[in-house]
């Protein structure tokens, strides 16, 4: 495997999983890739062909079947006989789709990106900065003040 195909496998994961932990913290509306966004920008991708990818994408399609799935799954949650199996299979198969198109979409962003070693530096420092910020607030916030 070549150099740039394994630092573009790398930050392709790293994507993934840095998006799969945006939306576990339920994340802005329309905020959820906003660090893959900055990465894509490191990278060198232009502005215009995340537009022209995002809008031929079905994303639009793949979230108004997510808000549906998660409409009647609260639904059926406050009625007395509960949700189905299938309701909440709906729900997450609504999920994994999203999250599925979204990381095809950056992935193909990313196997033409000029620049890849830039986003794996930018996306070291982002974490470096990351464990920093959640140190200082173990130690000076959640310890008590640091005593």
């Amino acid at each position: 495997m070549s150099r740039n195909r394994a630092v573009s496998l790398f930050v392709a994961l790293s994507v993934v999983v840095v998006s799969g932990v945006a939306m576990a913290q339920n994340g802005h509306r329309g905020g959820g890739d906003r660090g893959i966004f900055m990465l894509a920008k490191a990278a060198g991708i232009s502005r215009s062909a995340m537009f022209t990818a995002f809008k031929s994408s079905n994303l639009k399609a793949d979230h108004a079947a997510l808000r549906t799935a998660k409409q009647n799954l609260a639904a059926c949650l406050v009625t007395a006989g509960g949700c189905t199996q299938g309701q909440t299979a709906a729900y997450v198969t609504a999920e994994t789709t999203l999250a599925t198109d979204q990381a095809n979409l950056w992935t193909g962003l990313f196997a033409s990106a000029p620049n890849l070693p830039n986003a794996a530096a930018f996306l070291t420092a982002s974490q470096q900065l990351q464990a920093q910020r959640k140190a200082n607030f173990q130690q000076y916030l959640a310890g008590g003040g640091g005593q």
